[in-house]
């Protein structure tokens, strides 16, 4: 299961949340709010399974919903409301990965740096390459094999929208230049000792981001120094924090 949540002034009032089970060859999208504690449906929706989703962040229109698809696709969906009713209307995709799973996504927009460049999706997938997409195109700006296994996810800096950082079931994070042909990483850090499955940028600290890995293992880092993690904290469980991070701040 994945979700995706943000505030929604003058949709569902304080929090809007999208919910989806994933199936072997089928997933269920759930639209609903949370008033006042009070999980509340407003849509269903069937669908290809689904590995990612997320709400773009800064728009002055209907909320916008990306979603990467087990066959591949990065697909977007407009939320509508019509007589009082919510619906998700898809409006576009994007052939994101070949013959792969789409396996996670992130926009460029969480952040000023983002909110003043056209909106942009990073999505990894199970090839290990990352594409760079955005909306109205049918095909990636590009796309660049960043891993030798699948690359479970890829994320924004949200400072510095130029540099997407990925990792992949290759134990390896990296971090990349897309004002380049990216056939070089930024860096390759070596300290997870299992796969790597979420990386993510704290949109309230300049420079600061962190990983997490199987080896239940999260490191924080400072994008100026990438060789040595600020500190580290083991877990005795696997997850992605990726959604923790949304209202994260470091002190």
């Amino acid at each position: 299961m994945c979700w995706s949540s943000r505030p929604a002034a003058g949709w569902f009032g304080e929090k809007r949340f999208a919910h989806l089970i994933l199936g072997n060859k089928e997933g269920n999208l759930w639209l609903a709010s949370l008033p006042r504690l009070a999980l509340v449906e407003h849509f269903r929706l069937d669908c290809d399974a689904i590995l990612d989703m997320k709400w773009r962040w800064m728009t002055d229109k209907a909320p916008c919903l990306a979603v990467s698809t087990a066959k591949g696709l990065l697909q977007f969906y407009h939320l509508q409301k019509k007589e009082g009713r919510y619906s998700l209307v898809l409006e576009e995709e994007c052939r994101a990965a070949d013959n792969a799973l789409a396996l996670s996504l992130d926009w460029n927009d969480r952040c000023a740096a983002g909110q003043a460049r056209p909106p942009a999706v990073a999505v990894s997938d199970q090839n290990g390459a990352i594409s760079l997409c955005c909306w109205g195109r049918g095909t990636p700006l590009r796309t660049w094999t960043a891993h030798t296994f699948p690359a479970w996810i890829t994320a924004f800096d949200y400072h510095a929208v130029d540099v997407v950082y990925s990792g992949g079931d290759d134990c390896l994070l990296k971090g990349w230049d897309t004002r380049t042909d990216c056939s070089h990483p930024l860096f390759v850090s070596k300290r997870h000792t299992m796969g790597v499955c979420s990386v993510h940028s704290n949109p309230n600290k300049e420079f600061e981001f962190l990983s997490g890995s199987y080896d239940e293992i999260v490191f924080l880092w400072d994008s100026r120094n990438r060789k040595v993690p600020v500190c580290e904290e083991r877990h005795n469980f696997s997850f992605s924090f990726e959604k923790l991070g949304h209202t994260h701040t470091h002190t």
